[in-house]
């Protein structure tokens, strides 16, 4: 569990911070999509701490200190609402055989 807190904190460190040069707008948008799934997943693990990973994206999209790491922290926001969708959510608690198709 701490492996995936330590994922989750590289990723948005580095989808906010990284300023010089920008990440490529397919690899910021992968890292979003990432970070999107990492939470999401987080959120349904038993006895998580919901509102502290929340709290954690939001307080590193407030502190960013550029306009377009806030649209990233939008855009990251954004994708967890669509993760959490039932249209537009990825599988999960699916069976092995799924994923090898």
């Amino acid at each position: 569990a701490q492996e995936r807190v330590g994922l989750r904190q590289f990723c948005l460190h580095l989808v906010l911070t990284k300023t010089n040069p920008p990440p490529a707008p397919v690899v910021a948008s992968q890292l979003v999509s990432t970070l999107a799934v990492l939470l999401k997943r987080a959120w349904l693990e038993p006895g998580a701490d919901r509102g502290a990973m929340l709290s954690e994206a939001e307080a590193a999209v407030s502190q960013a200190s550029t306009a377009g790491a806030r649209r990233t922290g939008l855009l990251l926001f954004s994708a967890v609402i669509s993760e959490f969708s039932p249209i537009t959510a990825s599988p999960m608690n699916l069976p092995w055989d799924f994923h090898e198709r």
